[in-house]
């Protein structure tokens, strides 16, 4: 297997695409909601570390609320 993506990136990466898929789901225990919102959490985190807060915009700030979205409203 080729490696496309550095680990730590890739790992990065995968908290937010496990976290979306969660959140797309028809219907979640709280357990999930609680753990897609730890890893948009994460996400988001990470990301300034990574990538500089100067490039943490408004939409990467927004997937930290992805969860309490669902909460209130229903699947993505």
């Amino acid at each position: 297997m080729i490696s496309i993506l550095p680990t730590l990136y890739y790992n990065h990466l995968k908290k937010l695409v496990t976290a979306v898929y969660t959140l797309t789901k028809e219907s979640i225990t709280y357990g999930e909601l609680d753990s897609a919102h730890n890893l948009l959490q994460e996400f988001v985190w990470e990301y300034q570390d990574f990538y500089g807060e100067v490039n943490v915009v408004y939409n990467v700030h927004l997937t930290g609320h992805l969860a309490q979205l669902f909460a209130k409203k229903g699947p993505l």
